[in-house]
């Protein structure tokens, strides 16, 4: 049975934190997992990302380019 865009999202957690990506979720219009990834040039982006689109498969990739959201501290 082919996983859902929920468990392919929680597989792909292993990405967190490698190569820009700082969040995920998921897009059901568009079937698709979204990956939040810290704009500019990290040089292991490229190398990551075409991991995770092939961990993703069958569903799509939508990059989403924004900097990570800051930590408040009390």
């Amino acid at each position: 049975m082919a996983d859902t865009l929920l468990k392919v999202k929680d597989r792909l957690r292993g990405f967190l934190g490698k190569g820009g990506i700082h969040g995920l979720g998921i897009s059901r219009a568009k079937g698709a997992i979204q990956v939040y990834v810290s704009p500019g040039d990290d040089a292991d982006q490229a190398a990551v990302l075409a991991e995770l689109k092939k961990q993703a498969a069958p569903y799509g990739v939508v990059l989403v380019e924004e900097a990570p959201p800051r930590s408040t501290s009390a």
